[in-house]
């Protein structure tokens, strides 16, 4: 049975922590939407893993998650970089080692719900480590899913990241 690795839904710029009223709302709604027609899925049945970050709650809450953990792991990714340089290693897919860090430590001992919400750069570091979506942007688009094959219980899971874009550009 696959994971599903959902990221935070979107944020008004200067107000990164809460999820949008409009836009942010609306990717989640439209998650929901895909989670029930692709994959059967009815969030307000499955525990979902999520990020302790306030607008990956949120975004949880609004796809219609009901049971949610909180799990460290799926955090933010701390850092130092500047944006442009943080979107230059995107663009080079060349991470910093600590990215490259987290997304092992995360393969190495998985969450064990069945369904994610995780930070659209620990996504892209998971995509990095796996060697997977190497003709797509590293980043994921809004709403994207993406399947990310990992260990986890002796058994191989397909996981699937549905991202709604973190950083915002004016």
């Amino acid at each position: 049975m696959p994971i599903l690795a959902i990221a935070p839904g979107g944020a008004e710029p200067g107000h990164y922590e809460y999820l949008s009223s409009d836009c942010g709302a609306s990717q989640a709604y439209s998650a929901r939407s895909v989670l029930a027609a692709k994959h059967s899925l009815d969030p307000s049945q499955v525990v979902v893993a999520s990020s302790a970050l306030r607008r990956a709650r949120e975004t949880a809450r609004t796809i219609g998650f009901k049971s949610i953990n909180s799990v460290e792991l799926l955090d933010e990714i701390a850092h130092t970089l500047h944006p442009d340089a943080l979107e230059q290693h995107l663009e080079d897919r060349e991470l910093p080692p600590n990215f490259i860090s987290a997304a092992n430590t995360i393969i190495k001992n998985p969450p064990s719900e069945r369904v994610w919400i995780a930070d659209t750069l620990v996504i892209a570091s998971l995509c990095q480590v796996l060697d997977i979506y190497r003709n797509r942007p590293l980043l994921p688009d809004p709403c994207e899913i993406r399947e990310l094959p990992i260990e986890n219980n002796a058994e191989v899971h397909t996981p699937f990241a549905l991202c709604l874009r973190l950083h915002f550009k004016p």
